[in-house]
């Protein structure tokens, strides 16, 4: 279990050598602004406490856990949003604010956050401009 997880009922288990490979490749192929994030640390787990999650990211720590349902959306996808998550979380303030005035996003993290579009990439990106930004990679 990575330091710090916050699933504590998750259940980790080895990388196969296929999916270690995998893995590796798909990161050769991303752009750098992606993969050149800091130390990662990408574990593999059985099964995410959130019901038919692929994935889960602690960007702060640049942990990403893939779960066994990640063959319903292959690790490429997967991993370019989770990097996303980890880059967004990376970018200076001034940056963000580019983002989330583009993409228009209003509030913060403590009031919360407000948009008036109603069309998203994916439907979790109403959840914030983080969540937007990485299905928007």
């Amino acid at each position: 279990m990575p330091k710090n997880w916050p699933h504590k009922k998750e259940k980790f288990k080895g990388w196969s050598k296929s999916e270690k490979k995998q893995i590796l490749e798909i990161l050769k192929k991303l752009p750098k602004a992606l993969t050149q994030v800091g130390d990662l640390s990408l574990r593999r787990a059985l099964k995410s406490e959130a019901e038919g999650n692929p994935s889960t990211c602690a960007p702060q720590e640049r942990t990403i856990v893939f779960y066994d349902d990640i063959s319903k959306y292959g690790y490429s996808r997967v991993l370019t949003h989770e990097l996303a998550h980890i880059l967004y979380e990376s970018l200076p303030e001034e940056q963000k604010n580019v983002y989330k005035k583009a993409a228009q996003w209003d509030g913060d993290a403590v009031q919360g956050f407000r948009t008036s579009r109603t069309q998203f990439s994916e439907e979790d990106g109403r959840l914030g401009p983080d969540e937007d930004f990485a299905n928007n990679v």
